[in-house]
């Protein structure tokens, strides 16, 4: 009897034991790498939305996030000239905003929130960071009806650029859209797209493609996922049904685009204890769609969001904070097997608040998200961008002055430089990721006094954006000299 006992109790406790860890769910399969070490942006508590864009050319970063004070929200704006390693702030905001976006479009920083029924604006300068006083405060749109959510597009990517799209979820369940002039000095409204839009808007442009210029995806009151698109006319498809899930709450969608290749993420329930990222593709310019199967999951928690980027046709970096991590992974494009999950962030995240991701420079990547229990948001980078460029670069003997007057300019500047002998020389500008703007001097150069001026623009001759740039200049293929100059347009 005794016997029988035995092993109807060990029988008990292997129940237990495969019961508690299907309940547990999977861990994620971390890989031992870490990123470089998290950066704090400001020293706000309480952060509830971040967002994170960059200006190309110039190299600054820029951070929007939503955070509570004294039970009201508002907006903060902080500026990085020196690749995300510290944070300046530049703005503030409120009260009472109820959702915020960003994207840089030209020479500005723009950040759109909504108070009420209003979406308003402000934008910053990219060089400096200073806000535009001239344009103030101005009006995307106002209705009858409260604003729920909002996501903001830039074609700043396009050459040249053309405009902002903004998007809006109001209270009474209407999608609208609307898109600036060229100066973004006017908006114009397109109207109502949809009268089913619940939560988890998104948007993002489509960097190369001739028919549709922006994406937005969000769930439907029917808990299914939706996208649309703006080319010359506004396309929507869904429900689409490969994907669609029944989850609650305010769940959040990503999207991201590069030519011909869309790809959405989404959260899905399959139970109290099973929780997943999954995506969904289209790879014709959205014609046809299908289920591409899962980022991440299952997991043993009730909560989960993703941020994805498709810039630059680099691939499709993504981000995850689910379950106290900080999680990514990237696929090239258009397809491809999925990396293997990084475990990136230094302390836990607050997997409420969707992170935002960036594409940097080539197979670099940069994240925003917030962490737990103080909520300040954090910058985090897989590995600071190779510049190319040294400040400290040893002088040698090979050039004795390089010079550049004016060195903030805003049309053209003049680079002098010295050489005790004739000698052969490179003169390249470069911004402050390391990308190579333009060659302006190369070859056999004679002793003395030298200079070559520079207007502003690259190899292709197209004006490059505000912000800072290196002078390198290369003796007998020796890096000597490095000079810092800023363009402000």
């Amino acid at each position: 009897m005794k016997r029988y006992t035995v092993l109807l109790i060990c029988f008990l406790l292997m129940f237990v034991l495969l019961f508690s860890e299907e309940v547990k769910g999977s861990e994620p399969v971390l890989s031992s790498a870490r990123w470089e070490d998290d950066v704090r942006i400001g020293d706000k508590d309480s952060v509830n939305e971040v967002v994170f864009d960059m200006a190309f050319g110039g190299g600054n970063f820029f951070v929007a996030f939503k955070n509570t004070e004294s039970g009201t929200d508002f907006c903060t704006v902080s500026i990085s000239t020196e690749v995300g390693r510290t944070w300046t702030e530049i703005g503030f905001m409120g009260p009472g905003i109820v959702d915020i976006d960003a994207a840089v479009f030209q020479n500005y920083f723009y950040v759109v929130y909504a108070i009420g029924n209003k979406a308003l604006i402000r934008r910053f300068n990219t060089s400096n960071g200073s806000w535009d006083l001239t344009y103030g405060t101005d009006t995307v749109t106002s209705s009858g009806f409260n604003i729920r959510e909002i996501a903001f597009a830039s074609t700043q990517d396009f050459s040249p650029p053309t405009r902002l799209y903004c998007f809006v979820i109001r209270e009474d369940n209407s999608l609208e859209y609307h898109y600036s002039s060229e100066d973004v000095e006017t908006w114009s409204t397109l109207g109502v797209v949809s009268v089913n839009a619940d939560r988890g808007l998104d948007a993002c442009c489509n960097e190369g493609y001739s028919s549709e210029y922006v994406w937005c995806s969000y769930i439907g009151t029917n808990d299914s996922v939706y996208i649309g698109s703006v080319g010359a006319i506004w396309n929507s498809y869904g429900p689409l049904t490969d994907v669609s899930y029944s989850i609650g709450g305010m769940s959040v969608t990503s999207i991201g685009a590069y030519r011909d290749t869309v790809m959405v993420l989404y959260p899905y329930s399959g139970g109290e204890f099973a929780f997943y990222i999954r995506s969904c593709a289209s790879y014709d310019g959205g014609n046809s769609w299908s289920y591409e199967g899962t980022l991440f999951g299952p997991n043993a928690t009730t909560w989960g969001v993703s941020a994805i980027t498709a810039r630059k046709g680099d691939g499709f970096g993504t981000v995850i904070t689910c379950y106290n991590y900080g999680l990514y992974r990237y696929r090239d494009y258009p397809a491809g097997a999925w990396s293997d999950t990084v475990h990136f962030t230094d302390d836990l995240v607050k997997p409420q608040v969707k992170p935002a991701i960036e594409r940097i420079a080539t197979e670099c990547y940069g994240m925003v998200y917030v962490d737990y229990p103080t909520m300040g948001a954090w910058f985090d980078i897989n590995h600071w961008p190779e510049p190319g460029v040294e400040e400290n670069a040893p002088s040698g003997k090979e050039v004795s002055i390089l010079d550049a007057t004016p060195s903030v300019f805003s049309s053209r500047t003049s680079i002098e430089y010295i050489l005790p002998t004739q000698q052969n020389i490179s003169l390249d500008v470069y911004d402050l990721l390391g990308n190579h703007i333009i060659n302006l001097v190369s070859g056999q150069v004679p002793a003395g006094k030298n200079s070559t001026v520079w207007d502003g623009k690259d190899d292709s001759g197209k004006p490059v954006s505000s912000g800072m740039y290196f002078c390198v200049l290369k003796a007998n293929d020796k890096r000597s000299k490095v000079t810092k100059i800023t363009l402000i347009k």
